[in-house]
Formats: C-alpha cells, sequence, structure tokens
C-alpha cells in the first residue's frame, strides 16, 4: 500500500476528506494526488457540492496544504464540529 484516503458526508450535499496519507516511500511521487483525485472524482459521483478537509498548521503538513491549494482549494472558516484551532487550517472547494 502506497497511501490510503476516505471521503466522510456532511450532510446531503457536501463531503469531507479524512486522513489522507502515504507512505514515507510514497512521498513526492504523485500518490497523493491520484488520492486526491479519486476522492473529489466520488464526491462528484455523490453528488457533493463542495468538499472541505482539516490540517495541520505545522511545516510537516506544508506539502498537504500545497497539494490541496494546487487542486483549487482555498482556506475556510472551521466546519462542522471543528473550532478555531491555531494547530489547525480548513480547507474547501466548490464543486459545482
Amino acid at each position: 500500500m502506497l497511501g490510503c484516503g476516505a471521503l466522510s458526508a456532511l450532510g446531503d450535499s457536501e463531503g469531507e476528506v479524512k486522513s489522507m496519507r502515504t507512505t514515507p516511500l510514497a512521498r513526492g511521487r504523485g500518490v497523493g494526488t491520484l488520492l486526491l483525485e479519486r476522492i473529489l472524482d466520488e464526491a462528484r459521483a455523490r453528488g457533493y457540492s463542495a468538499v472541505r478537509l482539516e490540517t495541520g498548521t505545522e511545516e510537516y503538513f506544508s506539502a498537504a496544504r500545497s497539494l490541496y491549494s494546487r487542486f483549487g482549494f482555498t482556506e475556510c472558516a472551521p466546519f462542522a464540529s471543528y473550532t478555531d484551532d491555531p494547530n489547525s487550517v480548513y480547507f474547501g472547494i466548490n464543486l459545482v
């Protein structure tokens, strides 16, 4: 296995990217890109109008934040049960 990710429902019209990870050997090889493409394809197939996610603010998460930005995700306010947290940043993308 090179990586994994999940899409969770946020009501009827939105989803959340959950726990997207790649193995150390897979990093920098496009695995994260493929995972995110597949997750967004599934979100569209489910009819979601938007996808949200939470990730860390630490330097360790900079590659993930860059990946999300390249796909068109932009920073947004906390959603669902999340609250303001200095260790978290929230992103969203509209699919329609």
